[in-house]
């Protein structure tokens, strides 16, 4: 399986410390440069040393007239990420940023964000339960996740209010 991530789930996963559950549920993970960069900026965020994490692979994207094509309308973590996981035929781009994923399944590019992620890791048992890893996130870590959103990845993930 060909998974290519943006920022935030590496960032939010790595908060959560849970970032090995993405080694878990789809071994190597592909990040392009610009990712590597910005989960590298000394700033309100945990540094996360990538050598303890080897599953995180970078590999840029060819295209460079895409890339800057994109960056017009989104940042160039998620520029890349898109063009990457469209070179590399990914099965998956893990992105969180809802103006980014709709490019991406425009063009055909299978998405998840954060929560996708949680609620799949809960139904294989990996996770006992996915609300109060959504409250976590956006109280520490400022997702933006409305309650009505919470709710429903709780229902998704079987969980009762």
């Amino acid at each position: 399986m060909i998974v290519i991530s943006d920022t935030s789930p590496i960032r939010a996963f790595h908060h959560l410390g849970l970032l090995p559950l993405l080694e878990t549920l789809f071994g190597k993970v592909i990040v392009p440069p610009s990712v590597l960069a910005e989960l590298a900026q000394q700033d309100r965020f945990a540094n996360i040393d990538f050598a303890n994490y080897p599953f995180i692979q970078a590999t840029a994207p060819q295209d460079q007239f895409a890339v800057a094509a994109l960056k017009q309308e989104l940042d160039l973590g998620e520029s890349e990420a898109i063009v990457l996981a469209a070179e590399l035929k990914a099965d998956l781009l893990l992105i969180d940023e809802r103006h980014g994923r709709k490019i991406a399944l425009s063009r055909g590019i299978l998405t998840t964000g954060v929560l996708g992620i949680l609620i799949r890791a809960k139904a294989k048992g990996l996770l006992p339960e996915v609300g109060s890893l959504a409250l976590k996130l956006r109280n520490e870590l400022g997702f933006h996740l409305t309650d009505a959103i919470i709710d429903e990845a709780k229902k998704i993930a079987g969980e009762h209010s």
